[in-house]
């Protein structure tokens, strides 16, 4: 959850947060360089009072004057500005120049020591000088610790200071003198040290409040999809639900044209599969952030896969002028290892993005193959569509990233859930790969993906060009079949009866568990429907009856019809002893090739 929909009106999505993270810091030094004020006035007001009565008897008070005017000077604008500034409410901006000026006033502090050692210290008993010196010392040492939230300013406060406190040291004629300048240069080594660590916290700090920028942003930016997404999806299931139900509402009108009835049926029928697309797409963002999908590997045939994705996809030309074409290399195996229906619903997404993207033109799905040491299937699907801006790209696989918000080259936009790529980013990084975008506006986008796919050096049978289950049969008689439907609900028991009937299949139909198992011990069915959800008895239930009846009553064929795709709901399915599941919402197709597929 990590976009802004409305990122092409507003600036780069990168440089603002950075922009408000500098800010942050810079106003978190600020507040801690105001409370350190004190210390500064203090610290440095002390230094000057000790070392005017350490000089006092060896240098004349005239001479002290200079120094205890400039400190003054220099101290008292900060003691107004803490007194100003200590109740006032933290500030929302602070600017470069602002704390440019504390560096800078701290360099004419230090500057200022350094000069006052450099004049008087020279004239000054070894006794003093030593006193002096390590106080400066200590000065410098407990600033470098001080401004801690401003290393800058610490080593420019702490440069002169040390540098004249070694000149000082060096200079001085005394026995002691050299032990004097061992220990200052000590000092200094810690000093410098502090100044490091600090500087180290610091950058610390600077990335954690980047890094807490960056995600209060992202934070901002999925509201905002989120807001707009759930904006979106009323307006579009609106205008759906308006074809179904608005269907009913006029479908009984005696002035209806045959033409009329049959494109307000056809119109009713698209918006219902818009509206299965995006419950299905819902599903899958829900399974994949709570980590409860799975892939399912096994051989699978590439080419086939490919070719009949762009079959698929191909259905929503509706008359425009496009084409699909493929161009796959010899270098790909004839068969890889990997979850082939993940991988085609990938390919699907991506081709009917550009698809619904463009009025004219070509898409070209490519895929070549590299199986060397590190296996990788690398498939691009491009187009020479309208494009899509840099701003987008950086948001285009986050979720509610609707890619079809680039207007076509007729002007409107085509409508999108914005659910697709992020699901295909999931899917891609699941399979441990990677997927990419590389486009500009008025010159097409491409998709690239790569994928660690092995090669399976085993042929698939021709029958079973991809992953597949036994092979439906094509010579079933439906007029000859007695199919049981077992639902709860009157609908669904109407819709799923008249399918079958369609096919020409004798069909019985059941209200629960009770009734289904008792039909079974008095007829014998050659398929079952069976509903899981069916009050007091359950269909996972009703089936462990039939199963158990005796004299083989119950071996046909149990087909469940369910709403449930998860992994564990299948496994259930599987250990009562059903042979297949369905999901509903049923379609006729579907129900013909699980009718032909299972038929005994």
């Amino acid at each position: 959850m990590k976009r802004l929909l409305r990122l092409s009106r507003e600036p780069d999505f990168e440089e603002e947060w950075q922009a408000e993270a500098d800010n942050d810091l810079r106003v978190a030094q600020s507040v801690a360089l105001v409370r350190h004020l004190p210390m500064v006035v203090f610290g440095n007001g002390l230094g000057m009072l000790f070392g005017a009565l350490t000089l006092h008897n060896r240098v004349a008070g005239y001479d002290l004057i200079p120094m205890l005017l400039g400190m003054s000077y220099l101290l008292a604008p900060v003691a107004i500005s803490w007194w100003r500034l200590r109740r006032r409410a933290r500030p929302t901006t602070v600017s470069v120049t602002h704390l440019q000026r504390h560096i800078a006033y701290s360099g004419v502090l230090g500057c200022f020591w350094a000069a006052s050692m450099v004049y008087y210290l020279p004239d000054a008993d070894f006794i003093a000088l030593t006193t002096l010196t390590l106080g400066a010392c200590f000065l410098a040492l407990s600033a470098s610790a001080t401004l801690y939230v401003l290393p800058a300013a610490a080593l420019a406060y702490a440069g002169p200071v040390l540098g004249a406190a070694l000149y000082t040291a060096a200079r001085a004629q005394a026995q002691d003198a050299p032990e004097l300048l061992a220990v200052v240069g000590l000092m200094t080594c810690a000093t410098l040290w502090i100044l490091w660590t600090n500087w180290s916290n610091f950058r610390e700090v600077v990335r954690l409040i980047q890094e807490k920028s960056r995600l209060l942003h992202e934070a901002e930016a999925v509201r905002l999809a989120e807001e707009e997404f759930v904006e979106n999806l009323n307006h579009e299931m609106r205008n759906a639900l308006t074809s179904v139900i608005g269907y009913f509402d006029v479908a009984s009108n005696p002035d209806l044209s045959p033409q009329e009835h049959s494109e307000l049926i056809e119109h009713a029928r698209e918006t219902g599969g818009l509206l299965q697309v995006l419950l299905s797409d819902l599903l899958d963002v829900g399974r994949l952030n709570a980590g409860r999908t799975r892939l399912t590997l096994a051989p699978f045939s590439f080419r086939h896969l490919v070719r009949t994705s762009v079959i698929a996809a191909s259905r929503a030309i509706n008359g425009r002028d496009l084409h699909v074409r493929t161009n796959i290399e010899n270098s790909v195996p004839e068969v890889l290892i990997g979850d082939a229906p993940r991988l085609q619903q990938i390919l699907l997404n991506l081709v009917g993005n550009a698809l619904k993207a463009m009025d004219h033109g070509t898409v070209v799905v490519q895929a070549r193959y590299r199986g060397h040491l590190k296996p990788l299937l690398e498939i691009v699907v491009s187009d020479d569509g309208p494009g899509i801006p840099k701003e987008r790209q950086r948001t285009l696989f986050t979720r509610f990233s609707r890619v079809s918000e680039v207007p076509s080259s007729t002007g409107p936009t085509v409508g999108g859930w914005g659910l697709g790529l992020s699901i295909c980013a999931a899917l891609v990084e699941l399979m441990r790969g990677d997927i990419r975008v590389n486009s500009e506006p008025g010159r097409g986008a491409a998709f690239t993906i790569r994928l660690p796919l092995h090669e399976e050096r085993r042929q698939l049978p021709r029958d079973l060009p991809a992953q597949a289950a036994a092979k439906p049969r094509q010579d079933v008689n439906f007029y000859a079949l007695q199919v049981l439907v077992v639902d709860d609900t009157a609908a669904n028991r109407l819709i799923l009866r008249k399918m079958l009937q369609a096919l020409g299949c004798q069909v019985e139909v059941a209200g629960d568990g009770p009734e289904a198992v008792r039909l079974c011990t008095e007829r014998r069915f050659n398929l079952v429907f069976m509903d899981l959800e069916l009050g007091e008895m359950d269909g996972l239930e009703a089936t462990r009856l039939i199963r158990a009846l005796p004299g083989g009553i119950g071996t046909m064929a149990i087909i469940a019809v369910t709403g449930f795709a998860s992994m564990e709901r299948v496994a259930a399915i599987q250990d009562v002893g059903m042979n297949d599941h369905v999901l509903k919402p049923v379609r006729l197709d579907t129900v013909a090739s699980v009718v032909k597929k299972w038929a005994r």
